[in-house]
């Protein structure tokens, strides 16, 4: 007859969560018409440890209806003037890593 002790640990793994540093946009003049549907510029994401990032960006500010964002909004992304024509001039828009 054999008989024995099972042993059990736990283990502890520290998991970092994933912190966004920074969103950027690759470019931020819009041509001037017709630019509907043209690209305005590549949207990017800086993660605490220079992971990719995998959520969703998301556009809103007060002229968000002029912009879409390409791809669901999933990288890689572009910010993309909207099926309208817009005028030259200042726009506000807000980008946010979701």
């Amino acid at each position: 007859m054999v008989t024995g002790v099972v042993q059990q640990q736990a283990f502890a793994v520290p998991i970092e969560a994933l912190v966004v540093i920074g969103i950027g946009l690759s470019n931020v003049t819009v041509g001037n018409p017709p630019n509907a549907n043209s690209v305005v510029g590549a949207v990017s994401v800086t993660t605490n440890e220079g992971l990719p990032y995998t959520g969703v960006i998301t556009l809103g500010g007060v002229d968000a209806a002029n912009f879409v964002l390409s791809n669901g909004g999933r990288l890689p992304c572009n910010l993309v003037v909207g099926p309208v024509d817009v005028a030259a001039g200042t726009y506000n828009i807000n980008l946010t890593a979701n």
